[in-house]
């Protein structure tokens, strides 16, 4: 099996070129959030992800992502926004404005930069 890395504009593209990015992180026992949650909203596209616990820190789910909770919810997930493209529209417009107001690479180490001081001193 063969599989190609895809990165920067090229990812971008291949994100927006799909109705509906879906993605699927939950190993049993981890935590936490990957980059894609990030990512594809800031692509614009309409992200379908697994449920996290952190993941309502940063999203509000069916607003800025979907989110389904098991097999029988993604399917009805995927027919659902397959078949509303003011829904997929919606919810990808409204990640990327969620992100790029609050997730920007800058933001985001300001904040770590915030929190390395208070721990410090």
């Amino acid at each position: 099996m063969f599989f190609a890395k895809i990165v920067g504009a090229e990812l971008n593209r291949l994100f927006n070129s799909a109705k509906i990015v879906l993605n699927a992180s939950r190993n049993y026992g981890c935590s936490g959030l990957n980059m894609r949650f990030f990512e594809v909203p800031a692509s614009g596209s309409c992200f379908l992800t697994d449920w996290a616990p952190e993941l309502e820190r940063h999203f509000i789910p069916e607003q800025h992502i979907s989110v389904y909770s098991d097999l029988d919810d993604l399917g009805l997930k995927i027919v659902q926004l397959l078949q509303n493209s003011d829904l997929r529209n919606d919810i990808g417009t409204s990640g990327f404005n969620h992100v790029a107001k609050s997730y920007t690479y800058e933001k985001l180490a300001n904040q770590l930069l915030i929190q390395y001081k208070g721990l410090v001193t």
